[in-house]
C-alpha cells in the first residue's frame, strides 16, 4: 500500500493531485467520483518517496512542483481528463 504524504486541488481541470511512498504523482478526477475511484494519470519521474506538493501561480493553473527525500523539486504541467483518454 503506498502512502499519500501530500494533495492539491487544482480547481482549472477540477482534479486532485496527490503524492506518495511509491514515488509517484496522480491525479484523480472529481467529476463522478465513485469509491472505487482510480487515478486517470499516474506521473513517474522521482526517485524517492514524495513529501510535498504545491501550486497556485495565478497564470499557471494547472502547474504543481513536487519534492521529496530525493532533494529534487520538479515541475508538471497537469492534463486535463479530456486530454488523456
Amino acid at each position: 500500500m503506498d502512502v499519500v504524504r501530500g494533495l492539491y486541488f487544482v480547481s482549472e481541470i477540477e482534479s486532485l493531485v496527490t503524492v506518495s511512498e511509491d514515488c509517484t504523482v496522480k491525479l484523480w478526477s472529481l467529476k463522478g467520483l465513485e469509491v472505487d475511484a482510480e487515478p486517470y494519470v499516474t506521473l513517474r519521474g522521482h526517485t524517492g518517496p514524495l513529501f510535498a506538493v504545491a501550486g497556485g501561480h495565478p497564470q499557471h493553473k494547472r502547474v504543481v512542483f513536487t519534492a521529496g527525500s530525493e532533494g529534487s523539486i520538479r515541475v508538471w504541467n497537469l492534463p486535463a481528463i479530456a486530454d488523456v483518454n
